[in-house]
């Protein structure tokens, strides 16, 4: 399995200890980690909350609930490098698309909902510019972490920071 971190480190073939590494060194700059296999992988992000997981196989994509802990996350990718099923049940998950690429959040009040929540916490000009930037963050990263080589990803990376 091939492991890659916002900062742009990029390993093939990734060993349990480098794993590990990695996910202590997420934080607010280094905010999101992807182990892939192949087409499939299982990807956390760095939330004000905790973190939060996506995965994509053959059936479709899917993302967790927001605030998982450390602990979560670790024992999600430590079973999925190890390629047991066990990670499935370590946390809720929600389908995002369909195995057909299909979004099955467009209009889903659900999904938007949890974004509206985090607004309405607070309010604040500075609270909400900074909501709004991590949830576009969050989309772009989404789209860029798969589908946008190193250099394009980093610079879009780069303007959200």
């Amino acid at each position: 399995m091939d492991i890659e971190t916002a900062s742009g480190h990029a390993k093939q073939n990734v060993t349990a200890k480098e794993l590990q590494e990695a996910l202590e060194g997420l934080n607010k700059e280094n905010n999101f980690l992807i182990l892939s296999n192949g087409g499939d992988y299982i990807q956390c992000a760095v939330s004000d909350s905790g973190f939060f997981a996506e995965y994509q196989d053959k059936s479709g994509h899917y993302s967790s609930e927001d605030g998982l802990s450390a602990d979560t996350i670790e024992n999600l990718f430590t079973a999925y490098l190890s390629r047991s099923d066990t990670w499935r049940d370590l946390a809720s998950w929600e389908a995002v698309s369909d195995s057909d690429g299909d979004d099955q959040s467009a209009g889903s009040e659900g999904n938007a909902g949890s974004f509206t929540d985090s607004l309405k916490k607070d309010l604040s000009p500075g609270k909400l510019f900074d909501s709004v930037k991590r949830q576009v963050s969050r989309e772009i990263s989404r789209g860029v972490s798969r589908k946008t080589s190193g250099t394009v990803g980093r610079m879009i990376r780069k303007f959200f920071k």
